[in-house]
């Protein structure tokens, strides 16, 4: 008779695994993040995503830059590419502005990147504040043509994904000022954009995230609400896609989620139960922490983890201590708070790993191996302060170079991971 195996409960092996890695010489804060020195832009930067931009096998940087609408002070958005060395460099774009194009003077709130129009290099998709959104077409080496304007509201965050299974990339746009947030539908792979459907008139929505938060196989849509003007605690919402190939969403069962003052939003499995959970940051005071909210794989979210508020604007996933599970970077604004790095503890609970990164008001982040060496990295747009970028150099064990890398995954390149 054959033998089976025993499931082992998850405390005890985890704790086999730290004793392994303690004898090995691998420790918790072999992870932590170190700053590299470099300074992406020093601009009012509001969305940051990272890509291969110029097709050279290099991780690139498109940030997203606002400047102060009360005084009427925009600015241009921005391209750095990376240098074989691993600096960073900002494309030349023949602007007429210091010979460095700026892609779209004005108050971009956020970018998310993906193949627009079908043609095999990675497009730019930016929101604005008070203008049209901005469709931006890679032409094949980094330097970027305009393509659609796209609305005209008051936007506040994208994700991108194929909403009506059609093989191209479709996108959810977030509005505020209690405008509807917006589905627009990709037509053909020919970067025109249909607008099929308007949600939550009355929102102050701030972020979306896409996954199949119900299993059907077709992507949802996670949306974080903040406080409207002179209006109580907001719900969050979640938006079931209809699954019939419209790429619509079932407007009159949308699901409410807590009522906090959220501003960012990322998704993944945090139980490692096999559905798609979500991290939620918060940002209005000492109350409104942030929290994880667990699947119960359909649809329906359950309050679990409350952790430390430090006013969170942004939150990406990764599993930057490769032990299996997805860890969070939390982005918060103020100059006071600084980034937090949480590292799961393998249950969907979390843990401080008490590192402080940073106290530049940030904005956004976005997750990649920058400099190819196994390990996860963090850019952080900031706005009072130039970018960040934060760096893992792994444990010493690893031999100089290389490393695991297990469940690393690049934001922005992912929109289904990528909030605000």
């Amino acid at each position: 008779m054959a033998m089976g195996c025993k499931r082992v409960n998850k405390t005890i092996w985890m704790a086999i695994l730290m004793s392994i890695m303690a004898v090995a010489g691998v420790h918790a804060d072999d992870y932590d993040f170190k700053s590299d020195g470099q300074l992406p832009g020093a601009s009012y930067s509001t969305g940051v995503a990272v890509g291969y931009l110029d097709n050279d096998g290099r991780l690139d940087i498109f940030v997203a830059n606002s400047g102060i609408p009360a005084q009427n002070d925009g600015m241009w958005n921005t391209i750095w590419l990376q240098n074989r060395d691993g600096s960073f460099e900002q494309k030349d774009q023949n602007s007429a502005t210091e010979g460095v194009q700026g892609l779209g003077f004005g108050f971009s709130t956020g970018v998310a990147l993906g193949d627009l129009d079908h043609d095999g290099d990675v497009d730019a998709f930016v929101t604005n504040n008070g203008e049209a959104n901005r469709v931006w077409l890679n032409n094949g080496n980094g330097t970027f043509s305009s393509g659609g304007s796209l609305g005209s509201s008051y936007s506040t965050g994208v994700a991108l994904g194929d909403l009506d299974h059609d093989g191209d990339v479709d996108v959810f746009v977030t509005n505020q000022e209690g405008q509807p947030n917006e589905v627009w539908l990709n037509n053909d792979n020919d970067d025109n954009f249909t607008k099929v459907q308007e949600l939550g008139d009355d929102s102050n929505s701030m972020g979306v995230a896409l996954g199949d938060l119900n299993g059907d196989g077709y992507l949802d849509a996670f949306v974080v609400n903040s406080f409207p003007i002179g209006a109580g605690p907001p719900a969050n919402k979640v938006w079931i896609n209809k699954g019939d190939g419209s790429g619509t969403f079932d407007a009159d069962h949308s699901i409410d989620i807590g009522d906090s003052s959220s501003m960012g939003v990322a998704l993944g499995d945090l139980d490692g139960d096999g559905d798609v959970d979500a991290f939620v940051v918060n940002n209005a005071g000492a109350t409104q922490y942030d929290r994880i909210w667990l699947n119960n794989g359909t649809g329906i979210f359950q309050a679990g983890d409350a952790l430390d508020n430090r006013d969170g604007t942004a939150v990406a996933l990764a599993d930057f201590d490769e032990d299996g599970d997805l860890d969070a970077f939390v982005a918060n604004q103020v100059i006071d708070n600084e980034n937090t790095v949480w590292r799961n503890n393998s249950d969907g609970t979390f843990s401080d790993s008490y590192q402080a990164l940073g106290r530049s008001d940030s904005q956004d982040v976005a997750l990649a191996d920058i400099n190819d060496d196994g390990y996860m990295d963090a850019v952080v747009a900031n706005m009072l302060e130039a970018n960040t970028l934060w760096r893992i150099d792994g444990p010493p064990s690893s031999g100089g170079g290389g490393g695991g890398g297990g469940g690393c995954f690049v934001t922005g390149l992912i929109p289904f991971l990528h909030g605000r």
